[in-house]
This record gives structure tokens, sequence and C-alpha cells, in this order.
């Protein structure tokens, strides 16, 4: 469903990975997995128009639920530290937050 949803041009089963902060000292990686689209009507017309949409609808009436992807091995928890890098002073860090 994923793979239709991309060719027809949606982002619909978009993966993205998120880290989650534990506690002070920790934080978490985790991954989010998106279906909202699956539920937009006009989402699902433009995955129906799709060549293979065929073998998904066959693949929805044989089964009742769905299997996703189990991303828990990829996922990991991080200490979280402190550092000092006085080469970082000499030139200007780019930053998405404040632009130059």
């Amino acid at each position: 469903m994923a793979r239709l949803a991309s060719e027809a041009g949606t982002r619909g089963g978009l993966t993205a990975p998120f880290l989650l902060r534990e506690d002070e000292k920790r934080v978490q990686l985790g991954y989010l997995w998106s279906d909202a689209e699956f539920h937009d009507p006009a989402i699902i017309d433009a995955i129906a128009q799709h060549p293979d949409s065929g073998a998904l609808g066959r693949m929805m009436a044989e089964n009742e639920t769905w299997k996703i992807p189990d991303f828990r091995p990829w996922g990991r928890t991080f200490e979280l530290g402190e550092q000092n890098l006085p080469e970082l002073t000499a030139f200007q860090v780019p930053s998405l937050h404040h632009p130059k």
C-alpha cells in the first residue's frame, strides 16, 4: 500500500525517525509510520487508479489485519552528555533556526 501511495503521488506510508526524551540523561530513537492519508477518499481513489491496485484490493479482501514494519530492532536509547569543542568557535555553525 505504501509503494502504491508513493507512486500515486502521496505520502501515505511515510516512515520517519524521531527522538523522545526519556529523562535528563537519555533520549530514545524510534520511528513513526504515517497512515493518515490512507483514510482520505481522494488518496484512496488515486491509489485505486494505480495499475497494481487489483493485487492490493485482493490482499485487502483476504486479510483482516495488516502487517506493518517493526522498526523496534533499529530503535535504541542514547545517553546524553556534554561536549566542549573549542574549535567550533572558530567558524559559524550553520543553523536552520538562525539564518544569517
